[in-house]
């Protein structure tokens, strides 16, 4: 499978913090509505277990929690943070998801408090992720393969495809932008053939409902 890797620079993620921030904010609207409608949502303050899954994000998410931590945390918070950062990184490459989780690996922005230090700036992939079955989370029950519930809206989708991002790990994300280094993503052909292949699915849906709301008028 071919791949190949996109290489987005500190100069190029702040340029598009606003752009990003402003496009981003309906997707958060779109998520929130979806999950506040799902029954049976087990997912509660201080429940923690999914911050011990591997958390794929766009670019631009990693550069500005990594902004707000700088600017809103002591020097020895920061420093506890970076630290975290650089532990999971190596194993956020190396293993794949199931084996992160049996490490019981908390993320670097997970609170002793089990609260999420930057809530509000968590990334879409968090904001976007339910369960009905906590026991599932936590390993104590086998997945049934329909606890976990994903709210990813067409918006974020359209996001996805129109704006050239691609997904990479959180925390190896974070500790590059922090580190002044620009942000890799690795990218299979084959995803990013998909995620052109929805972007001219949703681009048709689009005309199509304009065509017929034109016929109404």
């Amino acid at each position: 499978m071919k791949k190949f890797v996109r290489i987005y620079r500190q100069v190029e993620l702040r340029a598009m913090e606003r752009g990003f921030i402003n496009a981003v904010e309906p997707v958060k609207k779109d998520i929130d509505a979806t999950l506040a409608s799902v029954p049976d949502v087990a997912c509660k303050k201080s429940c923690a277990h999914c911050c011990k899954l591997r958390v794929e994000v766009l670019p631009p998410e990693a550069a500005l929690i990594v902004d707000h931590v700088r600017r809103s945390f002591p020097p020895s918070v920061r420093q506890g943070i970076l630290d975290k950062l650089k532990a999971n990184a190596p194993p956020e490459l190396l293993l794949d998801a199931h084996q992160y989780r049996a490490e019981e690996r908390s993320c670097a922005f997970l609170g002793d408090d089990d609260l999420c230090m930057v809530y509000d700036q968590r990334p879409i992939s968090c904001r976007a992720f339910g369960s009905t079955n906590v026991n599932v989370c936590n390993l104590s029950e086998p997945d049934d393969g329909q606890t976990t519930c994903s709210a990813a809206p067409d918006s974020y989708l359209m996001l996805v495809g129109t704006s050239g991002l691609f997904w990479t790990g959180l925390h190896g994300a974070c500790l590059a932008y922090w580190m002044g280094l620009p942000i890799e993503t690795v990218v299979d052909e084959d995803v990013a053939k998909s995620v052109f292949e929805v972007r001219q699915e949703l681009d048709q849906a689009a005309r199509e409902r304009r065509e017929v709301t034109l016929k109404r008028t």
